[in-house]
């Protein structure tokens, strides 16, 4: 059941990202983009950081027991647990792009966004250890970490953008 959930959330997700790409289409329209505003080199250099840790938080399990490992995108077959991953990494990256771009209060609520489910991520091992047999902590757990922080700050640094 509650994979059939997940399939209709992430056609909604779908849908409404293309309705939203439609509606920034239509606003953007009344803008003058005749001089780009292209984002600070630190914060390039922030949120570029930010997404490579991040797909290495994810490729790597955050916890291991005696009698299994957490889901990861670096050990194969991929469960619908690794799928889901999949699709939290890519949103995140993705996030991380387009707000680069955005309009500062815009690409910071995207990156808020993505820092909560960098931290949901982290959170997982707590919750979730307990199916193993004396759960310690891999070696995945460090850079979603650390991607959360990142993430925190490439937010923070977005919607200072237009403060100064």
């Amino acid at each position: 059941m509650g994979s059939i959930v997940v399939t209709f959330a992430v056609v909604a997700a779908v849908g409404a990202g293309v309705l939203t790409g439609i509606a920034g289409a239509v606003e953007r329209d009344d803008i003058d983009t005749s001089e780009p505003h292209d984002p600070p080199q630190r914060l390039l250099g922030v949120g570029a950081a930010a997404a490579v840790v991040t797909v290495l938080g994810y490729a790597l399990p955050l916890y291991q027991g005696s009698d299994g490992t957490a889901a990861a995108l670096g050990r194969l077959p991929w469960g619908w647990d690794a799928w889901g991953q999949v699709l939290s990494v890519v949103a995140i990256v993705v996030a991380v792009l387009v707000a680069m771009g955005a309009r500062p209060a815009r690409g910071a609520a995207l990156l808020v966004g993505a820092t909560v489910v960098a931290a949901l991520h982290v959170l997982a091992w707590p919750l979730s250890a307990g199916r193993l047999t004396d759960p310690v902590v891999a070696s995945g757990a460090a850079p979603a970490i650390l991607a959360v922080v990142l993430l925190a700050v490439s937010a923070a640094l977005v919607g200072r953008r237009d403060r100064r």
